[in-house]
């Protein structure tokens, strides 16, 4: 009886370390763009790309890029990032780049806007 009551305890001590063990919560989310390029006219004010994600994302201008603006910034799920710029008075090309972030995952989208 003794054996019994030690073999019984000693696997119900079993299963409590078993789902007691550590298990990675990370969220690995996919995500693909529309475009990885977008080109705008010198007097095109507006354009969009189409996100495809499972979770929740983020997305920002790298670096310096005062002509242009993304909205939304952030969501969930699948969507479309509205891209808004200035007109292109300048005579030059202008390049900027959207990154897009959900989870371990990560998009760029280049834009470039002409002067003609």
């Amino acid at each position: 009886m003794k054996n019994i009551y030690l073999v019984l305890t000693v696997a119900l001590l079993s299963l409590v370390l078993i789902s007691c063990s550590k298990t990675d919560d990370s969220v690995t989310s996919g995500i693909s763009v529309s475009s990885n390029s977008v080109g705008i006219k010198k007097a095109q004010t507006r354009t969009s790309i189409e996100l495809t994600c499972s979770s929740t994302w983020n997305a920002y201008i790298q670096g310096s890029c005062s002509w242009a603006s993304i909205s939304p910034q952030y969501g969930t799920g699948n969507g479309t990032i509205s891209i808004s710029s200035t007109v292109n008075n300048t005579g030059a090309k202008r390049h900027c780049t959207i990154t897009i972030n959900s989870g371990t995952s990560t998009q760029t989208v280049e834009v470039v806007q002409t002067y003609y």
